[in-house]
Formats: structure tokens, C-alpha cells, sequence
């Protein structure tokens, strides 16, 4: 019965970031991977998400576009996304969803289609 909550609230996750990207969080050049470091953080920040030593964040979240990414059963990346931030970073399901969410809008925005302007 957990798991399926969990997978209902990774679902629910992927589908956010599909389409609802974090307002806060501002494009920066691709270019720029500092910058677009720093922004992603101040995020965290912003809304009180603990997330340890700035580079462990970032690998994270890298982590997440990349798990979030993978083919597989429907439902699967998100369930898994969702395991590792919780057992890596420590976070909880509220957390781990604005985590996930700014990964997706600033690492790998094309991955799900989002406009960044």
C-alpha cells in the first residue's frame, strides 16, 4: 500500500514538472553551469528544502534528471527518483518534490518539454 502512494506521488511529481515549472527558479544560460548552480541552491533555499554541501545538491539533481529519463515501466523513474532523494539527501515527500521539481526545470528542462523564459 506505501508504495503505491509513493508511486502516486511520483506520478503526481512528473507531472507538475511537466508542466508547472518552479516560478522562483530563473533560466540561466546553458553555459553558465555556476550560475545555473547557484540559482538552483538559492531555490533550495528559498524554500527551506535542506540540501547539505552545494555540490552534493547538484549531483542530486543531476542524478534525478537522469533516472527521470530512463525508459522503463510507466511510473518507474519517478518511484526511483523519489527513493533516492529520500535515502541520499534525507528529505521528505514534500521535499523531495520541490527537489525534484527545480532539477527538472533547471538540468534538464528538454527532457520534459519545458519553456524556459
Amino acid at each position: 500500500m506505501r508504495m503505491t502512494t509513493v508511486a502516486k506521488a511520483a506520478a503526481a511529481l512528473l507531472a507538475a514538472a511537466s508542466f508547472v515549472a518552479p516560478a522562483a527558479v530563473v533560466a540561466a544560460p546553458a553555459h553558465a553551469d555556476q550560475t545555473q548552480d547557484d540559482t538552483f541552491v538559492q531555490y533550495l533555499s528559498q524554500k527551506g528544502v535542506p540540501y547539505g554541501r552545494e555540490m552534493d545538491a547538484v549531483r542530486m539533481a543531476k542524478s534525478v534528471c537522469l533516472t527521470l529519463s530512463r525508459q522503463g515501466a510507466p511510473g518507474a523513474g519517478e518511484y526511483a527518483a523519489f527513493q533516492d532523494l529520500k535515502k541520499e539527501m534525507g528529505l521528505n515527500v514534500s521535499q523531495a518534490e520541490i527537489f525534484a521539481q527545480a532539477a527538472v526545470y533547471e538540468y534538464c528542462p528538454q527532457t520534459f518539454h519545458i519553456n524556459q523564459q
